[in-house]
């Protein structure tokens, strides 16, 4: 490719670059992160806020509603009902299917829940929906959720995230239009950031976007978000930027009413409580024209209902309703502050009262511990008669006119509206608007009260439209190669609300991650770890290339001719050379083609991983063969650290004699998968094989080891000498058997050789490995 073509789109340099380019650091990006370094891949998070707070996962009410032994096609059929059609029915499978196992995952990092079989949502409540708070901080349950994820990325797996970047354009190849990383603003300039696998855009919705909720919603009116004020559709921004559809935007979640000038200072809601309402109940809700226009015992709740506020007059072309006030008596002001950061059923769950929590010394909204800082600087207004207070009422109409386009209230109707009020409240029953009676006081003497509504969301549904794997998608339903998108960030709901959206963060990253973590480097990048644009080179087995300093002429040539540097397969004679090539073999996957020589003499004694390595055929060719060769008390394939993936190789254990060991053995943090793996002829002595438990085949030891095998693998024509001898021992760790199966292995001196010892396994799973 012309060298010309590739400079005028391409950043002149990286600043940096890994495997996976996560934007946004929420409950998805989280996820998102976890899973790709759980699988032994590299990623960077970019997170525009200066502090991990966790988005809106952060300040949630930390119900994780999921559906574990549920029918997934029952729950497919509830997901389809409420969209309406709005989102395709087989896009939701995997989500839901990786919704069955969630909360056990999550158990697997030292995460705990409290299962209930109740919780209300936003349309109707199948009995078997489950709802899981993180054991013993019900109260706050949302941050407390957000603290265990991020101990776990960071504390746990090391997660790299960079704070204060914000993300503002994806790098787009204008030929085959794969995404292959992002610019960010940071404290230190704009930046590049290389993915060589894939972005996922895990940043939220439009929720404080005036513009695209303008655009897309009620123009003029402003819904004040719970959650974090940095959710402003970047994401969906960067999206339509190179080609990418958009759904669902129509779709916002309301919330209770908040204060209109606090939570202009505050940049997100300052509300009232969505459960509870406003306490004391001497106060009534009217619009400019002094009227009560709907029942105000709960000022708001998670609904997709269209408030009452916000009905338009077609005659004069305003909102009929708006601007809206809360007009109370010395009563309710004198109970304590309006504001108590609470967002439902007394949990401190909106932003800026999860920050005031969390940073009470530098709180993001200070209303004070009474109502006398709003009234000092003029967002409460009193006045001592109700005409008085009538007069000194001021909001702004909808929309975008001039500033002196102030409304007040009428005096009169005000009046008559307070006195209507009062006789309801001594009949007991509202008959205007169906007000609970148990919320019914009447407004006494003044001084009187008044303060300036408006609209808040917990979050936004729309954004990029994407398939069953989170493949970000265009106008034509084809795939943007290597951009996905999850959580909030173009959800699901594109109608009701049948999806919960943490639930969809803790599996769309999943989904996402797992899947681009299967795609090729687009930049060729290999062990080599030249990374240079152009085609791939192979360097094979059988010439020898991969010692000494062969292969510096070799990268050389390539680089001269505009290719990439890529190595299919080595192994090393000793072991020492082994874990040395190993850690510094440059982060690329290493393939093993078949029908290569392997080593000088076609055997290797042994090959230890403490990286990342597939060893898989070539297609169609026959299953790669791993020979012990003839060095005893080894085992053929050793991983301590990182993962190694083995697909349709066979491992031949047979050696002259002698007493090795298991032919795999994981310990330590090392992590194997297995698929159509065969080992056999494997000859183990149990008096010399203390370090593998007594296994002919396989060894899993130590507390976070993993194993996986599917139903293809097979151990065959094994022996073991000794005593306790199993075919697999695991004595630690995690191991998903799918079916293994065992031919002709015996055992010389009691024993089950066809056998999977489990005992000191920290769990046993079935599930297929996905």
């Amino acid at each position: 490719m012309n060298k010309e073509l590739f400079s005028s789109w391409l950043p002149e340099r990286w600043d940096d670059e890994t495997d996976i380019v996560i934007v946004g650091y929420g409950g998805a990006g989280a996820i998102a992160a976890i899973a790709t370094k759980h699988a032994g891949s590299n990623c960077i998070v970019l997170e525009k806020s200066s502090v991990p707070d966790g988005g809106n996962t952060g300040v949630s009410g930390g119900h994780v509603h999921t559906a574990v032994g549920v029918d997934v096609e029952e729950w497919l059929e509830i997901c389809r009902h409420g969209s309406h059609g709005a989102t395709p029915v087989e896009t939701l499978r995997p989500a839901l299917q990786y919704a069955q196992d969630t909360p056990y995952w999550l158990e697997e990092f030292g995460m705990n829940f409290i299962w209930s079989e109740h919780y209300g949502d936003g349309h109707r409540r199948p009995s078997y929906y489950k709802n899981g708070f993180v054991n013993g901080r019900e109260k706050i349950t949302g941050p407390y959720l957000w603290d265990e994820l991020h101990e776990t990325a960071v504390g746990k797996y090391g997660v790299d995230v960079r704070l204060s970047h914000g993300v503002k354009r994806l790098v787009q190849n204008p030929l085959t239009k794969e995404i292959l990383g992002v610019m960010a603003e940071t404290p230190d300039g704009v930046k590049y950031f290389k993915a060589r696998k894939a972005v996922l855009l895990c940043c939220g919705g439009y929720e404080n976007s005036k513009e695209l909720q303008n655009n897309h919603n009620y123009p003029g009116v402003r819904f004040f978000p719970w959650g974090t004020p940095h959710n402003t559709g970047d994401g969906i921004v960067m999206a339509e930027a190179i080609g990418a559809r958009i759904w669902h935007m129509a779709s916002i979640e309301s919330s209770s009413l908040g204060f209109m000038i606090p939570s202009q200072m505050a940049n997100c809601s300052i509300s009232t409580d969505a459960t509870d309402g406003i306490r004391p109940y001497n106060y009534v809700i009217v619009d400019f024209n002094g009227n009560r226009f709907f029942k105000e015992d709960k000022t708001g709740a998670h609904a997709h209902d269209a408030h009452p506020g916000l009905d338009v007059d077609t005659r004069t072309f305003d909102y009929q309703h708006l601007p809206m006030f809360l007009v109370f008596d010395k009563n309710l002001f004198g109970a304590g502050p309006l504001w108590k950061g609470t967002g439902r059923a007394g949990i401190v769950n909106t932003y800026a009262g999860v920050w005031n929590e969390r940073y009470p010394d530098n709180p993001l909204f200070d209303w004070g511990n009474d109502n006398e800082r709003g009234l000092r600087e003029g967002w409460i207004f009193k006045g001592d008669t109700i005409e008085e207070l009538a007069a000194n009422i001021k909001g702004k109409r909808p929309c975008d006119t001039p500033s002196e386009d102030i409304r007040g209230v009428d005096p009169a109707a005000l009046r008559k509206t307070i006195e209507r009020w009062n006789e309801l409240c001594a009949a007991g029953e509202d008959t205007d608007f169906r007000r609970d009676p148990s919320h019914m006081s009447p407004i006494g003497e003044g001084p009187y009260y008044a303060v300036e509504l408006c609209f808040s969301c917990i979050n936004t549904q729309g954004g990029p439209a994407r398939n069953a794997e989170c493949q970000t998608l265009t106008p034509f339903n084809e795939v943007v190669p290597r951009l996905y998108n999850c959580g909030e960030c173009g959800s699901f709901n594109g109608f009701l609300y049948t999806y919960g959206n943490i639930l969809e963060a803790l599996t769309t990253g999943r989904v996402a991650a797992h899947h681009a973590l299967n795609l090729e480097n687009w930049d060729n990048s290999g062990a080599s770890g030249t990374a240079v644009r152009g085609e791939r080179v192979d360097y094979l087995a059988s010439k020898g290339d991969f010692f000494n300093n062969k292969t510096a002429a070799l990268d050389e040539k390539a680089i001269s001719e505009g290719k990439t540097c890529h190595f299919t397969g080595v192994y090393y004679e000793s072991l020492e050379e082994a874990v040395d090539k190993a850690n510094n073999h440059g982060g690329g996957t290493i393939t093993l083609i078949a029908d290569t020589v392997v080593s000088r003499n076609g055997k290797v004694p042994e090959m230890c991983f403490n990286s990342n390595f597939a060893i898989k055929s070539k297609t169609g060719g026959p299953a790669f063969r791993i020979y012990r060769g003839e060095q005893d008390r080894t085992e053929m394939l050793q991983i301590t650290d990182g993962l190694l993936r083995l697909f349709d190789v066979v491992l031949d254990g047979g050696c002259e004699g002698g007493a090795s060991r298991a032919a795999i053995r994981v310990s330590d943090l090392g992590k194997v998968e297995m698929r159509n793996v065969t080992i056999h002829s494997n000859r183990t002595d149990n008096a010399a094989n203390a370090a593998n438990q007594g296994a002919t085949a396989i060894c899993c030891v130590g507390t976070k080891a993993h194993l996986r095998m599917d139903d293809k693998c097979v151990i065959r024509d094994c022996v073991g000498t000794g005593t306790a001898i199993s075919a697999i021992v695991a004595s630690g760790g995690y191991v998903t058997n799918s079916g293994v199966r065992f031919e002709g292995n015996t055992s010389e001196n009691g024993g089950n050789p066809n056998y999977i010892d489990l005992t000191g396994t920290t769990r046993f799973e079935g599930a297929p490995i996905s």
